[in-house]
């Protein structure tokens, strides 16, 4: 599917006479579609964040646009006061075997015309409730990671079979689910996240007056991560890495901004264990990210595991050079060598040594840091990330629901 496609659904027509323009038909919904949206959580995550673009940017005259959170809402992102419904459940913990039936309900009650749910969490009570609720459209997409037992191998390829898309938001992500999961790669498809140049950009203003917040003098080495305080994202990783380099006499000075999730308190240990209270600095999640990206002179990322990383994208649109893990779709999102540098897995010398080489360099960390901004620029457009998911939409509801669509015929 072409990704830059005009936003009017156009299917060629049977080939015209020689000599004749061929004619196109122009599918347009006779009212806005109803696509409801399905997340287990609401909170400050990279998965979330990009569900949250996608609602904002959405056509409004062509969809109407609903979400159904299963748990917590901790940010909305102004959703609801530009006009997206939000329903909240409240699930109680742990399974619930009445949940598809209450969102079958639901669904029908809103007059669900497609049903997009996101990851696992939603992915069984999600397609089960949308199945009998008899919705049209059912799309499902996964964001990075899955679970990996045996058990959910076995449900996780049932469920997407019920599907009639499912999505990934990169190229390697999509591989291993198919590979671990063993699902048809053919019919995984990949829809990138994309950006907001209205929130993020470079600024020498907000570099300086970040700085300044942080008592950062002019020529102060920052280097800093944004995300979740999650295992997964291992910022020991970084902790580690850090402490290498004050080892062998550097002076860099250390950001990590995100809540706590379930590792907070491992990293708060190994920070003042290994005596860096004064070189790495904690700060709460703050939706004033586009500030912090402006202070840093390096963007790190340790994830042991990534589908399309939020904040690699943001901070190279932006102009920040990255170091990241070569993990899942890091390595499409960072050039090796030309908009960044990837590193291993977990070995923080590796990581330490990256850093160290970018320090020592100013001349190849400028190199790295004009590049990164225009292969940000370039590659990770918001619009194309939304009109993907909007003639997904589209086209799968004119397949089924050919009555609501009006056809208009012309000649290019």
């Amino acid at each position: 599917m072409n990704r830059n496609a005009d936003p009017l659904m156009t299917f060629p027509l049977p080939e015209a006479a020689e000599g004749m323009p061929a004619e196109k038909k122009v599918l347009r919904p006779v009212r806005p579609i109803r696509v409801v949206h399905l997340v287990n959580d609401l909170v400050p995550g990279g998965k979330e964040h990009g569900l949250v673009k996608l609602l904002r940017h959405m056509d409004r005259e062509r969809f109407e646009r609903i979400l159904v959170v299963f748990n917590r809402v901790e940010f909305t992102g102004s959703l609801e006061e530009e006009g997206c419904q939000i329903v909240r459940l409240n699930k109680a913990p742990g399974n619930d075997w009445r949940l598809p039936f209450r969102l079958a309900r639901l669904f029908r009650s809103l007059g669900a015309d497609v049903v997009h749910t996101h990851a696992w969490g939603t992915l069984v009570e999600g397609v089960l409730a949308a199945r009998l609720a008899g919705v049209p459209v059912i799309i499902h997409g996964e964001h990075g990671t899955f679970p990996r037992g045996a058990l959910h191998r076995r449900v996780q390829k049932f469920f997407w079979a019920r599907a009639h898309r499912v999505l990934s938001v990169s190229a390697l992500l999509a591989d291993t689910l198919a590979e671990e999961v063993g699902f048809p790669r053919e019919k995984i498809e990949v829809v990138r996240n994309g950006v907001d140049p209205q929130r993020f950009y470079a600024s020498s203003a907000l570099r300086r007056q970040g700085r300044a917040e942080l008592n950062l003098s002019g020529d102060g080495f920052l280097i800093g991560t944004v995300g979740r305080l999650h295992p997964v994202k291992n910022l020991p990783m970084l902790v580690r890495a850090t402490h290498l380099l004050v080892q062998r006499g550097f002076n860099p000075r250390v950001l990590i901004v995100g809540d706590d999730d379930g590792d907070g308190a491992r990293v708060h240990r190994l920070v003042q264990a290994l005596n860096l209270t004064e070189v790495i600095q904690l700060l709460p999640f703050t939706q004033d990210v586009n500030r912090i990206y402006n202070a840093l002179d390096l963007f790190v990322l340790t994830s042991l595991s990534e589908g399309c990383s939020n904040v690699l994208q943001e901070a190279q649109f932006v102009g920040v050079p990255v170091v990241a893990t070569r993990v899942g779709g890091n390595p499409e999102l960072v050039v090796d060598g030309q908009t960044g540098l990837l590193v291993e897995s977990d070995r923080p010398e590796q990581l330490a040594e990256a850093i160290a080489r970018l320090m020592t360099n100013p001349d190849q960390l400028q190199r790295l840091k004009r590049a990164a901004y225009h292969h940000a620029q370039t590659h990770f457009s918001l619009n194309s990330m939304v009109e993907g998911y909007q003639q997904i939409y589209l086209h799968e509801l004119s397949r089924r629901k050919p009555e609501l669509f009006t056809t208009k015929e012309f000649q290019p």
